[in-house]
């Protein structure tokens, strides 16, 4: 029995099945589903298009007729109306096609049809526009044009049941997602190579079929990231598989294009016997500083006897690529990524410096001492000229590997989470965050603390074209919490201001802006005279400072905390100046960053250990006996002390100065040796064998000595060396009788 479909009867049927959204078009294919006429149907999900000549929009369905289908002309109802194809926004222009051969044909849908290609069996006058002829297959595509790239359009229909109910999501958008080609042109689900998501903070990209992460950029990538599963013997860390041995994955993306992008990839295998499923989720939100990692696996078959881990590899570094010279921090420590390097880290720490109130002096102000607080960490990162970085739970049940044979180009580092032991059908989780590359420009989220003179001031918050005005000339405006997250310690070399303004209205003057910046909390500022001037009606983004420009004085890393660190615009032209958006980079070097070296071969030779003050370095020399002394900038300073000669302090490692003295231990008499700032043996030692410590090292800090020993810990004396109690196994850190197998 063949169906005759004209679209006045489709709304009808519509309204009285309860659907009250979508277009006529997408209604016809619910229509044809909910009474049977077409089956095995298939249509295209959500995709990002710009519904322009170059990028269409497109949405694909295929189905197999079940009986004769007739759909007859807009412009043809046998009771007399008119009905036409609505879009919501309403759109330029879109078309009906069918493939044909190699070919996509048009359907004219506002005539009779008159051709095989839309279904006419004879010649003669049909009056349908189209007919889809019983037990044929077809394939048909919508291609629509947008009035603008932006607008979000539903090209379906829906009901809760029976759903097509597919989006066209707007381009330019503050989130989303879109496929890619290899060569960076958009494309579909079906042939993009690369799945391309974005944020208001960032990019991600992605290989479409294994879900590899590639950073920075898919095309210039600074690592590859990849996760995989494997299982545990004992405290080995064994691979099963991970996602670059892998392709077909099953895979689903969604977004609502406002608030979150979800990206979930996963696929089932097989090993040893054993039955199993590994996946990840990738999730972005609108405002989210990072990318959440959420990598699971599900045991689908029978009871697995061992416990299974997920791991998350990191490899294939350069930042940025082809530079090299990059490095990793880990456990408050850097390393080279050429440099050989087998090492296995867990239970991460770091002391960090806090303070103690123990009483009150003669002026009743409280007294402070330091003290050292041991916290955990949990992420590493590479850096570069920029950063990249993965967190994680520090209750997880982890350890990271970090390898390297000399070469850059075979460096990984690798978080192993043990998961446990799997029941049948049971999955597990963990969740992990990565920080892609940060461009260091942060803007503000508060204003008008001091200065409150310009309107809408919080629309320099970011760049949408929404606009703060100064109300006259001398008008002055205040920004400030920047959340820049300087590192305690950091040597500022340059603080960086973008403005984006323009002038007032179609012909504005001159309008002239200045800029200052405040370190603590807006008292002072800083008097460097920076002023920038423009004449356009269109947004202009100038700069003022730069890497290596201070703005007339020296900073400490905590003047950049929100308390301390404002920025200051006033307005000191002739016209009106409207604000767009207001970013500040502070350029730094953090503690531990490499700076230079210099060689120390011809005066302390294979060296045991260092120290310094604001002047001097002091290194001593484990072939020679001796300590050198040299510059800060590495020149010799001329002086040599045979400190061996002196003492029985042969077998030296390790020096430490206090300014006054210098302390060096020996590891073949388990001694600390006191000599003077000259190198003249004070007349004292102390014994470490009390607490069968072999001195390898030594420092001073506020009044007391600690020394590393060769059992992996480091003991803490007062500075006459009588032995505090305190200790602390660092190799707890290091996990010697764990391993990883990638191979």
């Amino acid at each position: 029995m063949a169906k005759r479909i004209y679209t006045e009867s489709v709304k009808k049927w519509a309204k009285g099945a309860g659907i009250t959204g979508g277009t006529l078009i997408g209604l016809i294919f619910v229509y044809l589903i909910a009474i049977g006429a077409i089956t095995n149907v298939s249509y295209s999900g959500d995709v990002v298009c710009a519904g322009t000549e170059e990028d269409p929009c497109y949405a694909y369905i295929n189905f197999t007729a079940n009986e004769d289908i007739f759909i007859y002309p807009t412009n043809y109802d046998p009771w007399g109306r008119d009905t036409l194809f609505a879009f919501d926004p309403g759109i330029k222009s879109w078309k009906l096609e069918r493939k044909w051969g190699n070919y996509w044909w048009e359907y004219d849908l506002t005539k009779p049809c008159d051709s095989p290609r839309c279904g006419a069996k004879q010649t003669g006058e049909p009056t349908y526009a189209l007919a889809w002829r019983k037990g044929k297959d077809y394939q048909i595509r919508i291609t629509a044009y947008k009035n603008n790239p932006s607008d979000d359009i539903k090209w379906g229909a829906f009901t809760g049941v029976d759903e097509i109910d597919p989006n066209w999501y707007g381009v330019n958008k503050e989130i989303g997602y879109e496929f890619l080609t290899n060569e960076g042109n958009l494309s579909n689900a079906s042939n993009g190579d690369v799945v391309h998501i974005w944020n208001v903070k960032d990019d991600y990209f992605f290989e479409k079929d294994s879900g590899i992460q590639l950073t920075n950029h898919f095309q210039d990538y600074w690592t590859k990231n990849v996760f995989c599963i494997g299982y545990y013997s004992g405290e080995t860390w064994n691979k099963i598989y991970c996602a670059d041995e892998l392709d077909n994955f099953n895979r689903n993306i969604e977004t609502d294009g406002l608030t979150y992008v979800n990206a979930t990839l996963w696929k089932d295998i097989v090993y040893q016997g054993y039955d199993l499923r590994l996946g990840v989720q990738y999730n972005l939100g609108l405002e989210d500083e990072n990318l959440s990692i959420t990598i699971y696996g599900k045991n689908l078959g029978i009871d697995i006897p061992f416990d299974l881990g997920f791991a998350w590899k990191i490899k294939d570094v350069e930042i940025p690529l082809g530079v090299g010279g990059d490095k990793i921090f880990i456990n408050n420590s850097y390393f080279n990524l050429d440099e050989n390097i087998d090492l296995l880290f867990k239970n991460m720490f770091k002391i960090v410096q806090g303070e103690n109130m123990t009483g009150y002096d003669n002026e009743t102000k409280p007294i402070y001492e330091l003290i050292n607080e041991t916290v955990n960490i949990s992420f590493l990162k590479i850096s570069g000229n920029d950063f990249l970085r993965l967190d994680w739970d520090e209750n997880l049940n982890y350890v990271v590997k970090v390898f390297g044979d000399g070469n850059q180009s075979n460096f990984y580092t690798a978080l192993l989470i043990n998961a446990g032991h799997f029941n049948p059908q049971q999955e597990k989780s963990t969740t992990l965050y990565w920080i892609d590359a940060d461009t260091g420009l942060n803007s503000p989220t508060d204003t008008g603390e001091d200065f409150n003179d310009w309107t809408n001031p919080t629309n320099a918050f970011s760049s949408d074209d929404s606009r703060s005005d100064s109300t006259g000339s001398n008008d002055e405006q205040d920004y400030f919490d920047f959340n820049f997250g300087i590192p305690v310690g950091a040597i500022i070399e340059g603080i960086e201001v973008s403005i984006e303004y323009r002038g007032k209205g179609q012909f504005p003057g001159s309008v002239t802006v200045a800029s200052e910046l405040s370190w603590d909390g807006g008292t002072t500022y800083t008097t460097t005279g920076k002023d920038d001037e423009t004449e356009s009606e269109s947004d202009v983004t100038i700069t003022e400072g730069g890497s290596s420009d201070t703005w007339g004085r020296s900073w400490s890393s905590t003047e950049f905390s929100n308390a301390n660190f404002r920025y200051k615009i006033k307005d000191i032209g002739s016209d009106v100046p409207q604000l767009d958006h207001i970013q500040v980079k502070v350029y730094y070097t953090a503690e531990g960053d490499f700076l230079d070296n210099f060689d120390t071969s011809g005066e302390a030779s294979s060296p045991r250990g260092i120290d310094m003050n604001e002047t001097f370095f002091w290194i001593v020399s484990g072939t020679s006996d001796d300590w050198a002394k040299y510059y800060i900038n590495g020149t010799y300073a001329g002086e040599t002390f045979d400190f061996g000669a002196v003492t029985t302090n042969d077998d030296p490692w390790g020096i430490a100065t206090d300014g006054n003295n210098l302390w060096i231990g020996d590891a073949t008499d388990d001694e600390v040796y006191k000599y003077f700032i000259n190198g003249t043996y004070f007349g004292t030692s102390f014994d470490t064998s009390g607490e069968s410590c072999v001195p390898q090292g030594i420092d001073y800090y506020v009044g007391n000595l600690y020394v590393v020993c060769d059992d992996d810990n480091w003991y803490k004396y007062f500075i006459n060396g009588t032995y505090t109690g305190t200790t602390f196994d660092f190799g707890a850190v290091t996990d010697n009788d764990a391993a990883a197998n990638f191979h």
